[in-house]
């Protein structure tokens, strides 16, 4: 009778409840004398009967929330709404784990031995990427571990198993059981996870691209890495997300340390160097930027001799949003793996200023006019991707600040080509930021930084929260169509300066200094911040284009060719050397037509040899030339500056030096 069917079921029902006298009768009769194997095999069965029946009733019981699966302690850990969620059908949950059963298994299979749960699911704004949160038991500390990952990567096999690294319960032989667990999660509970929207760069942002009745764009919010401030000063719409690891050094860096009097006494002791408030605007400047349609992308150089306070004044620029440091900090190097790189960090980034140091630093020196170009797009380089399609091309309006040695023109001398262009998108700071060198100005210097890394991250968020309170005008206030007036204003006037006029890039250049000047009336009317007690904006326009610095320049440009074309002479036909009666080439080629003697009228230089000088040393061609030919230097006009000349039986255009030009500029 014990082997009908009936019974065995009935015993399988009691084992599989935990009847401790169904246990204790069937380990008796498997011991039992005389029907001992018999006995194993009869207790065998009702066992594997028992494993069936516990797994039909896991895969067609009805699902139940978290909070049935779990031990208190777990459960109040968790929010609400995620201890509400269902686990799926054919799972269960328990301390030890999450299981998988089937109607074809005896035993349930381990998906993981750690507690495991989607907690919700957020959508980028900005890419339309989705990302999943999962949350697992960590037993050890007794904790909730929460990663937020790309759904992409939480649904591969293949990419999960990256995510062993911060610990996340999953092996190479789970990584399957895992990806399918997450899908029948999410599938289960689509219509009740918790879904939020992030933004995955920083800056304005908008549900939708709205342009006011004015002409001039609106924002929905602002946002930062721990703080979002909205256009009503309400909950904020969407939060920080950062799925990049190379972005996060930086992001993490975005936050406010001591106090907004602390930064206050910074820009007091900053007060005697005027070129320091320019990396302060340029940080301003950026946030301004996406709010008025007219101003460009530009680039911001500090290039000076070493010491000269490029370092500080790039520190005083990040201090507006962050950590004045290159070490975990907001300043960024030159030193970049790719212009992709840069191109991604600007995106995120997208109005917040991109700081590159040292342009000594860069692996390739095409780096750095190839990113300088595309800053001024705004806009990366659009790249295929491994799926066959294209990726998101990232996409930015902010001011990119630069420290070197030197003017960024006079980086690539062999790519002549590009000298005007980068030139025209680029505001070079000539001058030494913290003045002269001397021990008081590195002593000034040096409390200064110190300062700032004690307090800092507080100018940036206080512009952006007063901005956004203020895009429609008022009684008091002209709103956001009153910055765009103004910005107007100050371009129309500088352009109209007579030495900017005479610039081939003046119109340009005159544009950013007038983002530039708008940003410090930001920062001194609006802000309160002390103004310093010369004007920057002024100074910096003056060194570079104030008519007696374009006239000096020419000057200083035309004595130091001559120095070059003293010690440069047997490399022109007519002061040749010879050996053995024939005409030796010079090493590095020819580079014109100098007759011999004192009594010589002018001096052919071949086109491409000075074009080559003139970039070497960061300069436009265009605009030098130009100088010279209104000054006498250069035999010609403006529509055809070169003449052709044979040269060594080779017709070539060539500038023609006059010899007057040579003896005046001494």
């Amino acid at each position: 009778s014990l082997q009908r069917d009936e019974v065995v079921g009935a015993l399988a029902e009691f084992w599989r409840d935990g009847d401790g006298e169904v246990t204790v009768a069937l380990n008796l009769l498997a011991e039992m004398p005389g029907v001992k194997i018999a006995g194993k095999d009869y207790r065998r069965s009702v066992i594997q009967r028992a494993q069936l029946l516990s797994a039909d009733a896991i895969v067609s019981a009805p699902t139940m929330p978290i909070r049935v699966w779990l031990p208190d302690e777990m459960v109040r850990k968790l929010p609400e709404d995620v201890a509400e969620l269902r686990l799926p059908r054919g799972y269960s949950m328990n301390k030890d784990g999450v299981f998988r059963a089937s109607e074809a298994s005896l035993q349930p299979t381990a998906v993981c031995r750690t507690p495991l749960i989607l907690g919700g699911r957020e959508v980028d704004v900005v890419t339309g990427n989705t990302s999943l949160t999962l949350l697992w038991w960590q037993k050890e500390n007794k904790v909730w571990r929460r990663a937020s990952v790309p759904r992409a990567q939480a649904l591969n096999t293949r990419q999960i198993i990256a995510l062993a690294g911060v610990d996340f319960p999953v092996s190479s032989s789970k990584t399957t059981h895992v990806t399918d667990y997450i899908a029948a999660f999410e599938a289960q509970n689509r219509g009740n996870l918790p879904q939020l929207s992030v933004s995955s760069r920083l800056g304005w942002w908008s549900s939708k691209e709205t342009i006011g009745d004015d002409g001039v764009p609106r924002y929905d919010a602002f946002v930062l890495p721990d703080t979002v401030f909205s256009v009503d000063g309400g909950d904020a719409p969407v939060s920080f997300q950062c799925n990049d690891p190379g972005f996060a050094k930086i992001a993490s860096s975005v936050r406010a340390v001591g106090s907004w009097e602390g930064w206050l006494k910074a820009a007091e002791m900053a007060a005697d160097y005027p070129l320091l408030f320019i990396a302060v605007y340029a940080a301003v400047a950026s946030i301004l930027l996406p709010i008025i349609p007219g101003a460009a992308n530009f680039t911001l150089s500090f290039s000076e001799e070493t010491s000269a306070g490029k370092t500080t004044a790039m520190a005083f620029g990040a201090s507006v949003l962050g950590l004045p440091s290159d070490t975990g900090g907001f300043i960024s190097s030159w030193a970049m793996p790719s212009v992709a790189w840069a191109e991604r960090i600007a995106g995120q980034l997208y109005c917040l200023p991109l700081l590159l140091d040292e342009t000594k630093r860069v692996r390739k020196v095409e780096f750095v006019p190839a990113f300088v170009f595309q800053q001024w797009q705004g806009s990366g380089v659009q790249r295929a991707n491994n799926a066959g399609g294209t990726d998101v091309t990232a996409s930015w309006r902010s001011v990119l600040v630069s420290t070197g040695e030197g003017p960024i023109a006079s980086l690539t001398p062999h790519l002549t080509n590009q000298i005007g262009g980068l030139a025209a998108r680029v505001l070079e700071v000539r001058g030494r930021p913290t003045g002269k060198e001397c021990e008081e100005n590195r002593l000034l210097a040096d409390r200064l930084r110190k300062q700032l890394m004690a307090n800092y991250g507080w100018l940036g968020p206080a512009t952006a929260q007063a901005l956004i309170a203020a895009q429609e005008p008022t009684d008091e206030y002209a709103g956001w169509a009153g910055l765009v007036a103004r910005f107007e204003e100050l371009r129309v006037w500088m352009t109209s300066r007579d030495d900017i006029k005479k610039s081939a890039i003046g119109s340009r250049v005159a544009a950013y200094a007038a983002t530039l000047a708008l940003a410090s009336e930001v920062v001194h009317d609006v802000m309160g911040v002390p103004r310093p007690k010369l004007d920057p904006v002024a100074l910096l326009l003056d060194s570079a284009f104030g008519l007696n610095a374009v006239r000096d320049r020419a000057v200083r440009v035309m004595m130091e060719f001559r120095q070059w074309l003293v010690s440069n002479d047997h490399r022109f036909v007519g002061r040749h050397q010879m050996h053995n009666g024939r005409m030796d080439t010079p090493h590095g080629g020819w580079c014109g037509e100098w007759a011999t003697g004192e009594a010589f009228a002018h001096v052919y230089v071949m086109a491409s040899s000075l074009d080559y000088w003139f970039a070497r040393r960061g300069l436009v061609p265009a605009e030098i030339v130009d100088a010279w030919l209104d000054r006498g230097y250069l035999k010609g006009t403006r529509l055809e500056p070169t003449r052709m000349r044979a040269i060594r039986g080779l017709s070539v255009p060539c500038y023609v030096v006059a010899a007057e030009a040579l003896t005046s500029v001494l």
